[in-house]
């Protein structure tokens, strides 16, 4: 799997937040939920950088984690996508589990 891939995700993830009413996440701070994203996209860049220099076990299942924390808040935060946006979303969601089941650890 390429690098840009797990960017372009990551990225698109962090560009998809608009105001929206919701309950458990306040999604009308979108800085913070944007900056959230973010630390969670490089987070899972770091990792994927780790893994690519060294593709051991403990690498692989660091990138998996990382790369769960940043769909955990994917998912945690669909109230606040826009109804425009939900396809883009459940794709970028569905690519997500395909580059974790891909991940082999």
């Amino acid at each position: 799997m390429k690098k840009l891939n797990y960017l372009f995700l990551m990225l698109f993830a962090c560009a998809m937040f608009t105001s929206s009413c919701g309950s458990d996440v306040d999604c009308t701070d979108t800085t913070a939920l944007n900056s959230e994203a973010e630390a969670l996209s490089i987070a899972a860049s770091a990792a994927l950088d780790a893994y690519n220099v060294d593709q051991s076990e403990d690498n692989c299942n660091a990138l998996k984690d990382a790369i769960g924390d940043f769909e955990d808040f994917l998912k945690d935060s669909e109230e606040c996508i826009e109804a425009e946006d939900l396809d883009d979303y459940n794709e970028t969601l569905s690519d997500i589990d395909e580059i974790q089941a891909n991940l082999n650890c």
